[in-house]
């Protein structure tokens, strides 16, 4: 079994990323983990790096294919 995308993935990453599969926005993202909209951006920007994502819908589909909770399809 292929290793998930998610697992070379920080603490950190893995709460931006979840954040972003739950569709809220920079502003609000920044207000939920108490970082500066700016911040986010560039954390944001470095994950899609990562992750080979074109854009944010793509770090969208990411988030909701492999942060699900176990059992749910």
């Amino acid at each position: 079994m292929a290793r998930p995308v998610t697992a070379a993935l920080t603490e950190a990453e893995r709460a931006l990323l979840a954040l972003i599969g739950q569709g809220l926005n920079t502003l609000e993202i920044s207000r939920t983990l108490n970082a500066k909209p700016y911040t986010i951006d560039r954390r944001t920007a470095a994950l899609r790096r990562k992750l080979g994502a074109a854009d944010i819908a793509q770090l969208r589909e990411i988030a909701q294919r492999h942060l699900r909770a176990p059992g749910t399809p």
